[in-house]
C-alpha cells in the first residue's frame, strides 16, 4: 500500500457561477482534468481509506505473517524477534544515564540542569526565581554542557 506522500493525485473543488466543479491532478504527469461528482467521491473515499490504513500501520506496527515469508514478501525480520511483553524502553535507559550524569554536577548545576535543560524553563525565569543573575545561569549551563560532552563521549 502506498503512503499518502506517494498518493497518485491531488483533488480539489472550485465553485464557479454557483456551480461546483471537481478536479484531479495526476502527480506523475502533472495532467489536470475535471471529474464528475461520482468520481470525486470515489477518489476521496480511497484517499480516506489510505489515511486510515496508514494511521493503523503507525499504531500497530508491522503485520507479521508467515504467508508473507512463504510468498517471498519483504518483511523486517527483526520484527519477529521483538518481544512486546518485555521491551526495555529507551526512556528508562535515558533516565538512568541522566541520573548518573547528575551525580557529577554540583547542587546548583543539578537544579539548573533539571529546570532549564530538562523541563524547559527560561534562564531569565530561573534566575529571577532563585535570586541569581542571568549571566551566572548561562555560565552554569556552559559548565554543564562541558561536563556532558566529557561524560557522554
Amino acid at each position: 500500500m502506498k503512503t499518502l506522500k506517494e498518493f497518485d493525485y491531488d483533488l480539489w473543488a472550485i465553485e464557479e457561477n454557483g456551480r461546483k466543479r471537481y478536479f484531479a491532478r495526476i502527480k506523475a504527469t502533472g495532467e489536470e482534468t475535471e471529474v464528475s461528482l461520482e468520481v470525486m467521491r470515489l477518489l476521496l473515499s480511497q484517499e480516506k481509506q489510505m489515511r486510515r490504513e496508514y494511521a493503523k500501520q503507525q499504531t500497530i506496527g508491522p503485520i507479521l505473517s508467515l504467508d508473507a515469508i512463504r510468498d517471498g514478501g519483504s518483511m523486517d525480520e527483526a520484527a519477529w524477534l521483538w518481544d512486546t511483553r518485555q521491551r526495555i524502553d529507551s526512556e528508562v535507559l535515558t533516565a538512568e544515564l541522566t541520573d548518573a550524569f547528575c551525580k557529577t554536577l554540583t547542587d546548583s548545576q543539578r537544579s539548573i540542569f533539571r529546570e532549564c535543560l530538562i523541563e524547559g524553563k527560561s534562564q531569565t525565569a530561573y534566575a529571577a526565581e532563585h535570586g541569581i543573575s542571568v549571566p551566572m545561569v548561562n555560565k552554569q549551563i556552559r559548565a554543564i554542557r562541558g561536563k556532558a560532552k566529557i561524560y557522554f563521549s
